[in-house]
């Protein structure tokens, strides 16, 4: 098993930190826009 690098590991979770506030964001739109019809 190779040892992971640190900066991999930090920029990989950057993104997957990015990526999950968009995601509540865009589902939290959703959930309003499903409120309004």
């Amino acid at each position: 098993m190779s040892v992971f690098p640190r900066r991999v590991f930090l920029r990989s979770l950057r993104y997957f930190s990015s990526a999950g506030s968009i995601f509540i964001v865009w589902s939290s739109d959703i959930r309003a826009s499903r409120a309004n019809f």
